[in-house]
C-alpha cells in the first residue's frame, strides 16, 4: 500500500503518518523506502516480546557486606538495580532473554543470600 492509502485506513493525515514513521525510523523500528514500509528485526522482537520481555530479580543481601555488593551490581550491563525498602534489598530489572546469565552473575557475588525472579505476564494499565 501507498502511505496515502495507509494514511486513509488509519484514518490520519498523510502528514501524521510521515511525522510518525519519521520518528518510528530513527528509533529503528521501520525502514522506509519509495513505495515500501518494512518492520526490523527490533520491531518484530518488541511485537512478540513488548512490555512481557522483563524479568525482575529480587535481592536479599548480607547487610555487613551491602557496599560491596552493590558495587559489584554496578558493574553489571544491561540491567536497571534498585534500592529498595521492605524484606527485600535490591530490585534488578533485566530483559528475559538475559536472565540466567544476570542470574548467575549476582548469584556468585559474595554477600547475595537468595534471589527470586518474576517475569511480567502482563501489564495491567
Amino acid at each position: 500500500k501507498s502511505q496515502e492509502e495507509l494514511a486513509k485506513e488509519l484514518k490520519v493525515t498523510r502528514q501524521a503518518l510521515s511525522f510518525h514513521l519519521k520518528a518510528l525510523k530513527e528509533m529503528g523500528y521501520v525502514r522506509t523506502g519509495r513505495g515500501f514500509i518494512d518492520l526490523t528485526r527490533k520491531a518484530i522482537e518488541f511485537l512478540e516480546n513488548g512490555v512481557n520481555n522483563k524479568a525482575f530479580i529480587f535481592v536479599k543481601i548480607d547487610p555487613t557486606k551491602r557496599k560491596q555488593v552493590h558495587e559489584e551490581i554496578k558493574r553489571l550491563n544491561g540491567i536497571r538495580a534498585y534500592r529498595v525498602t521492605g524484606n527485600i534489598d535490591i530490585v534488578i530489572e533485566v530483559d528475559r532473554t538475559r536472565f540466567e546469565e544476570i542470574l548467575d552473575r549476582i548469584s556468585s557475588i559474595d554477600g547475595v543470600r537468595e534471589t527470586i525472579t518474576h517475569f511480567i505476564i502482563e501489564p495491567l494499565t
